[in-house]
C-alpha cells in the first residue's frame, strides 16, 4: 500500500506544485515589501532618505527571517516604526505556503490523507525558485553586508515550504 501512495504520487503533475509554490514565495515577498513600506513611510515622511538599494536588501532581509532558523539577529519590520507588527510578517507566510498545499493537493482526486499531506509538501520545488533568487539578490547587492548563511536560509526555507505545505495538504483531504 505504501508503494501505491508513493508511485501515485511521483507520477503526478509537479505543475501544481511548482506554481503554487512559486507564487505563495512571490505573494509572501510582495507582502513584505508593502508591509516594510508601510513601516517606512512615517521615517520618510520625516525627512529621512532611503535608497532603493536599502530598501531592497530591507525587504529581502525581512523576507528570509519568515524561515525560521534562517537569520538569527533580524526580525521582520522595524521596531517602533510603521503599524505592522511582526506577527503579521509570520501569518502571511504561514497562510500563504500552508494554501498553496492545500490548493495543491486540492488537484488530486485522491481521499488519502497520506498522499494529500505529501502533495501539499512539494510546494517547497515551486517555493525554493523564490528564495534563490533572493539569495542570488542579496549577492548582488553587497555580499559583504550579509551575514546570512545560504545553506541556513535554504534548509529554513524548504523546510518551511514543506511543512506547512504538508499541513495545508492534510486540510485539503480533511475537509
Amino acid at each position: 500500500m505504501g508503494e501505491e501512495n508513493s508511485v501515485c504520487l511521483l507520477s503526478g503533475s509537479w505543475q501544481p506544485a511548482l506554481a503554487y509554490g512559486f507564487f505563495a514565495g512571490v505573494g509572501i515577498y510582495a507582502t513584505v515589501v508593502v508591509f516594510l513600506a508601510i513601516q517606512l513611510l512615517p521615517l520618510l515622511e520625516s525627512g529621512g532618505g532611503l535608497t532603493p538599494r536599502a530598501f531592497v536588501f530591507g525587504t529581502l532581509g525581512d523576507f528570509f527571517s519568515l524561515h525560521p532558523g534562517a537569520v538569527s539577529e533580524t526580525t521582520p519590520g522595524i521596531d517602533n516604526a510603521g503599524f505592522v507588527p511582526s506577527v503579521a510578517y509570520y501569518a502571511v507566510g504561514i497562510l500563504a505556503l500552508g494554501t498553496a498545499g492545500y490548493k495543491t493537493a486540492s488537484v488530486s482526486s485522491s481521499d488519502d490523507s497520506r498522499e494529500a499531506t505529501l502533495r501539499g509538501g512539494t510546494i517547497v520545488v515551486g517555493y525554493l525558485p523564490v528564495v534563490i533568487g533572493g539569495l542570488v539578490a542579496i549577492w548582488l547587492l553587497d555580499p559583504s553586508l550579509v551575514s546570512v548563511s545560504p545553506v541556513r536560509v535554504l534548509a529554513s526555507g524548504a523546510l518551511a515550504a514543506f511543512v506547512y505545505g504538508a499541513v495545508g495538504g492534510y486540510a485539503a483531504a480533511a475537509g
